[in-house]
């Protein structure tokens, strides 16, 4: 489902919170701790296609690769299919903690030498030449160079990306905890089983071709049990979100040999995915289904990610597509506007959340309310009387100066915070000043700052590092907050 007005979305968007924001912010946060993607207080994904389950040919190391770059497509809206990305930020997103860059590449070559091949032929019914059917790499030219990577995806992939159709949602956080091939291999192929608590009866020999071929086990089912289907389920139970047992049975008559199994699945308590958490959140959920009467599909997919969709969250995304509503630029289709809203955390901007504020303390008491859970549709029938509605441009103005107005003060604010951090930073003795520029120059604030500024961090010397504006500011703001901070 997608929004009418797709060009007013799009505007809107960079000035908002999105996925890719998420795991920006969450990356500068975890880097200076030394801390990997697995160890994320927050999750970070996207919705993948069913069609990226049958990847089984690569290495745990050459799927994560792809899970990070599929990651930044999915996120993509430029519609281009090369993408730069600062390397560290991409071995961050993989989980490749190795300074191995040789084995790196060759990843990347491994990823390139797999295709997908992508069919409208049933896999029961007989190909004909009036099938349409496509093969296509993985992943297209890459390179590295100067501390980033950069890489091309086909387009025919990029579509399948961006709009996947039939999809699971891909954690990160949980695909970088996996260490063991037959515990990732496993979890992706129950994924989509979830919902209905267990799988169908499987052929133990398909199971142990999850992997792969080159990963596949062949020891007798005692010995793959011991050593890889014990510990992968172990590895699930521990680092997923989902609680995963097995049954098996054997169907050779007058024979002791198991070779069916079958997989009995629970989400995780804690773990907010279930329709039922959503339910406890009864006026949200009220709105959701009588307010914009979301699809059974739609409803489903808020429940599966309701770890990152918070309360907040959907209460935000409400909240933007009435205003969107009562502004007329929304129309038609609400609840699919509503969905993209989800998908891109839109929400008002302060700025507009102030030129709301003006237009209801000029407005009578019984005009159109924006609390988030106020039914809207009452709300629009009846409208206040003799009261026009601002005109456009008298929006545009309040909008401007309300921007404007919020803009000085956070500008305001900065300086103050710069000249007091001036003050503070001068006051230091050599010593403690020393130690100061060094913790600065291993903050997070440094590194994203040296990234924008193309600066190594052993290259910034005092001459350097006061001699360029930016730098020696954040350098006041970094000294504001830490002689701000309480101490214990």
């Amino acid at each position: 489902m997608e929004p009418s007005n797709k060009q007013e979305i799009e505007a809107a968007a960079p000035h908002l919170a999105t996925a890719s924001q998420l795991s920006l912010s969450l990356f500068e946060d975890m880097i200076s701790q030394g801390l990997s993607i697995q160890h994320s207080p927050k999750d970070i994904g996207f919705q993948r296609n069913n069609l990226f389950l049958e990847l089984t040919a690569l290495n745990m190391t050459s799927q994560r690769f792809l899970d990070a770059a599929y990651f930044i497509v999915a996120q993509d809206r430029s519609g281009a299919n090369v993408f730069d990305v600062e390397l560290t930020y991409f071995r961050w997103l993989m989980r490749f903690d190795s300074r191995n860059f040789k084995y790196l590449r060759q990843v990347i070559q491994d990823c390139q030498k797999s295709v997908i091949a992508v069919s409208d032929t049933p896999p029961d019914k007989e190909v004909t030449e009036h099938g349409k059917w496509v093969s296509v790499q993985l992943l297209g030219t890459a390179g590295i160079s100067n501390g980033r990577i950069v890489f091309e995806v086909p387009n025919q992939l990029v579509r399948n990306i961006k709009e996947p159709g039939p999809s699971h949602w891909l954690s990160l956080r949980i695909a970088a905890a996996f260490t063991l091939i037959y515990a990732r291999a496993i979890y992706m192929q129950v994924l989509l089983h979830v919902a209905e608590g267990q799988t169908g009866w499987i052929p133990v020999d398909e199971l142990r071709l999850w992997p792969g071929e080159k990963a596949a086990s062949k020891a007798a089912y005692k010995y793959f049990k011991r050593d890889y289907l014990d510990p992968a389920i172990r590895q699930i139970n521990e680092v997923s979100d989902i609680e995963i047992s097995f049954e098996t049975r054997g169907t050779t008559p007058r024979s002791r040999k198991i070779d069916q199994i079958r997989f009995h699945l629970k989400k995780k308590e804690g773990k907010i995915f279930a329709l039922e958490s959503l339910k406890e959140a009864q006026e949200i959920y009220r709105v959701l289904t009588e307010e914009f009467r979301l699809s059974s599909r739609a409803i489903n997919e808020i429940s599966e990610h309701r770890d990152v969709w918070t309360d907040e969250w959907i209460a935000n995304a409400i909240e933007f597509t009435r205003y969107r509503l009562r502004t007329g630029q929304i129309k038609r289709n609400p609840a699919g506007y509503l969905m993209t809203a989800l998908r891109q955390n839109l929400a008002l901007s302060p700025a507009e959340k102030q030129m709301i504020s003006i237009q209801e303390d000029s407005t009578p008491a019984s005009s159109t309310a924006m609390l988030p859970f106020e039914d809207a549709s009452a709300a629009i029938k009846a409208p206040a009387k003799n009261k026009k509605a601002p005109k456009p441009e008298t929006q545009n103005v309040l909008m401007t100066q309300s921007q404007a107005q919020a803009e000085a003060a956070l500008q305001n604010e900065r300086e103050l915070r710069i000249a007091t951090g001036y003050e503070r930073y001068n006051k230091l003795d050599k010593t403690a000043a020393k130690n100061m520029q060094e913790e600065f120059l291993l903050s997070s604030e440094a590194f994203i700052l040296l990234r924008r500024l193309k600066l190594a961090n052993h290259a910034v010397d005092e001459a350097t590092l006061f001699g360029n504006e930016l730098l020696a500011d954040s350098l006041y703001l970094f000294v504001y907050r830490k002689t701000s901070e309480p101490h214990v």
